[in-house]
Formats: C-alpha cells, sequence, structure tokens
C-alpha cells in the first residue's frame, strides 16, 4: 500500500476542491479516473464577498488538496486552516497589479491558468504526466478557438471602454487592445464612492455608452450610471459548459461595446 501512494500520491486521494469556477473548469478537464473535484465557492457572482460555511471548512477538510489563487479573504483563511492541503496556482502566474484574480475572463489569459494547474498536478503526481499533457492540450484547443473568436469579434468596436462596475476587465483589455474602467477596484465594494462619478465622467469622455455588471446587479448598475447601458456578463464563469460561457459573454461585450 505504501509503494502504491509513492508511485500514484494524487490517485490515493478522493477529492479535489477548487475555490472558484474557473479552476474548478480546469481541474475537472484535467482529472484523472478516480479523482472527485468539488467546487467550494459556487453561485453566478465574483467571489469576493464570499463567506465560509461550517460546511464549507469541512469540504476542504475532508478533501486531499485545495486548489485556489490566494486571493480572496476566503481562500486566504482556508489555507491558514489546512495549509498542508494547499495549492497556490498563483505562484506561477503574473497577475496584474500583482493581485488581480480576473485572469480567467479572457480566454488567452486563461490559458496561463490551466498551465499553471497543469504544473501543479505533475509536480503532485508525475506519474500521471502523460494524462495531464494530453487533457492540458484538449483545454487549449478550446481556449486558442476561443480566443481566435474574441481577437475576430473584438477587433472593430464603436468603444474601446470596457466600464464595470468594479475592475474585472483589465485581462481582456490588455489581450484585445481596449482600457479597462471600474466604479471600485478589483475586490467589489457595496457602496459607490464619490470618485465614482469622476470615473464615469471619464469613460463617457471616451466613448464608453454601457456598464458591464454581475447578474444582479442590474439595479445597481442603473443607480450609478442611468445614462449608460447596462450589460449582465458572467464574470464568475458560473456553469458547466465553458465554451458556452466564453461565447456568451462575447455576445454580451460584443453588444455593449457596438462591435461590428
Amino acid at each position: 500500500m505504501v509503494l502504491l501512494l509513492l508511485l500514484f500520491p494524487i490517485i490515493a486521494y478522493a477529492s479535489w476542491v477548487a475555490s472558484t469556477y474557473p479552476i474548478y473548469h480546469i481541474l475537472k478537464a484535467l482529472a484523472p479516473n478516480g479523482v472527485e473535484v468539488k467546487l467550494l465557492a459556487g453561485g453566478i457572482k465574483d467571489p469576493h464577498h464570499y463567506e465560509l460555511k461550517p460546511s464549507d471548512i469541512k469540504l476542504v477538510g475532508d478533501s486531499s488538496r485545495f486548489f485556489h489563487l490566494n486571493s480572496e479573504a476566503f481562500e486566504k483563511n482556508l489555507v491558514k486552516t489546512f495549509p498542508e492541503k494547499s495549492v497556490d496556482l498563483s505562484k506561477n502566474l503574473q497577475l496584474i497589479d500583482g493581485n488581480d484574480p480576473h485572469i480567467w475572463l479572457s480566454p488567452r489569459s486563461y490559458q496561463d491558468l490551466a498551465k499553471s494547474i497543469h504544473a501543479k498536478l505533475i509536480q503532485l503526481d508525475s506519474a500521471n504526466r502523460q494524462h495531464y499533457d494530453k487533457k492540458l492540450e484538449e483545454v487549449l484547443k478550446t481556449l486558442r478557438s476561443l480566443d481566435s473568436e474574441y481577437s475576430k469579434t473584438l477587433k472593430n468596436c464603436k468603444s474601446r471602454v470596457i466600464l464595470s462596475t468594479h475592475m474585472s476587465f483589465a485581462y481582456i483589455a490588455r489581450d484585445y487592445g481596449f482600457k479597462a474602467m471600474g466604479l471600485s477596484g478589483v475586490h467589489a465594494e457595496a457602496e459607490p464612492k464619490p470618485s465614482q462619478a469622476k470615473v464615469l465622467k471619464e469613460a463617457r469622455a471616451l466613448g464608453a455608452s454601457s456598464l458591464f455588471h454581475e447578474p444582479g446587479e442590474r439595479v445597481l448598475a442603473k443607480r450609478l450610471a442611468p445614462h449608460l447601458r447596462p450589460i449582465e456578463i458572467n464574470i464568475s464563469l458560473a456553469g458547466e459548459d465553458l465554451s458556452s460561457i466564453f461565447l456568451s459573454n462575447l455576445k454580451a461585450l460584443s453588444t455593449g461595446l457596438e462591435c461590428q
């Protein structure tokens, strides 16, 4: 039994826990037979204010590994509680400003997160490298195709400014030639600040005609910017069909940015 654990250290464990949907999607695609992938912070909203429940703590405690970006408060708390289960994916990534976790919103940058997860799995379970290599290539093929679609669709847009209720689109802006602006910072705040009026004025002067928001924030978006069109977008990548999520987000971007 000890020999089997040494040869197949990761397969000996029953489950991996992903902190958020973007990590869950990749882990699910790469996981070998015998490993169950579970999602911690589900739901349709960006998990900046996710509050841990006793069941969450039990879920991570019962798992073999906890995969995260060490960005959100709930992730940091779990790392402190279960340091031996922690797999910090941010260490292999160059995050914008060092702490912007929204790398998953761009299919081009999301490839870096997939490669980071792959690298960690190889470290943990080198015996299954061939499996992980094959599955990673399948994921990257899908993301490259989506990247091509994003590049084509976002090439000719009337607006080159992506304004959102909180700063979420820096990676899309970098990868496809836009300016990202947010009414609050990378980690969303519930209440508007006085400085938001200045951001709105600047964004409108630069040609912004829409305000992108998370599901459930339409009323807030209308209150913050009554003269801008509210556009809902799936910032958390919530759902099971990754390609459909990216294409739905692209449609929202194309509408809000008035792309040809």
